[in-house]
């Protein structure tokens, strides 16, 4: 099935390394069996994202990263930090947070954005429109993801942020209700291709894999076209493509291997029909 397009408008490490990377997933919950008296280890924390037709930039202001646990927080990052979502694609991240922490097992992650009005933007056709939340503290997300964390020891976890889901227009005001998922790439494969046109290759052009109505993972495609999409769960997949001005165009039956990268993919796409 192909999306509908998303408008923007008027919407751990013992040493550990956390990563915040782009799509949509379900929420879990676990309880918790932290270790008291332990030593210590790094959390490092970063994310990505994936892109949306329509907006150009999404700006989000971050003031804080906590990891919490049955017996307390710990503060991985303080202080504020902007970030364009849009540029954290084909599997480019930021790191947002870095710190020591007490070994053991931990519940999940709190990432706390800035609440004031103006601290978050998209631009869309030039033009930059300041994302109000949607609903009263949305600017506290919490990600659950249990993580066991070992004593002198290197974790990373990837977060997806969901600008596809997060972002959004109703009448003329823009809301952010941000959307976090953790992303595990042990086991996962991968799909790499390019998106091409009668011209040529198509920059710019959102690609992602689904599994019916539901997208795992998406992209958009550099300059020359290409495109890579990791990790995603073994399976078989839908691989879609759309860009503006050109119909939309979808590779079925994709099949996706574990510890697998699968190259060479060519999604053409033909022009828009009229009328």
């Amino acid at each position: 099935m192909v999306p509908r397009p998303v408008l923007l408008a008027p919407a751990l490490l013992v040493p550990a390394l956390l990563v915040l990377a782009g799509c949509g997933a379900d929420f879990v919950y676990f309880e918790s069996n932290q270790i008291s008296g332990a030593g210590t280890t790094t959390l490092i924390v970063a994310w990505r994202d994936a892109p949306v037709d329509a907006a150009e930039s999404v700006h989000v202001t971050l003031d804080r990263v906590e990891v919490y646990g049955v017996e307390g927080t710990e503060v991985l990052a303080e202080g504020r930090q902007v970030h364009d979502l849009l540029t954290l694609v084909n599997g480019v991240t930021a790191s947002v947070a870095s710190a020591e922490i007490p070994a053991g097992r931990w519940d999940g992650l709190r990432f706390v954005l800035a609440d004031e009005a103006g601290a978050h933007t998209v631009r869309v056709d030039g033009a930059v429109h300041v994302l109000a939340f949607a609903r009263p503290g949305a600017w506290i997300v919490e990600v659950p993801r249990v993580l066991e964390l070992e004593e002198d020891a290197t974790t990373e976890v990837v977060i997806d942020f969901d600008v596809r889901l997060s972002v959004y227009a109703a009448g003329d005001t823009w809301f952010l209700d941000p959307r976090l998922a953790p992303v595990d790439p042990a086991g996962g494969g991968g799909l790499e291709g390019s998106v091409r046109h009668a011209g040529g290759p198509v920059a710019g052009a959102t690609v992602s894999a689904q599994i019916g109505s539901r997208e795992v993972l998406g992209t958009r495609t550099a300059i020359d076209g290409s495109f890579r999409l990791h990790p995603l769960p073994p399976g078989t997949y839908a691989l879609v493509a759309t860009a503006p001005g050109l119909a939309p165009a979808v590779l079925d039956d994709v099949e996706v291997l574990a510890g697998v990268d699968r190259s060479g993919l060519v999604v053409v796409l033909a022009a828009a029909v009229e009328g």
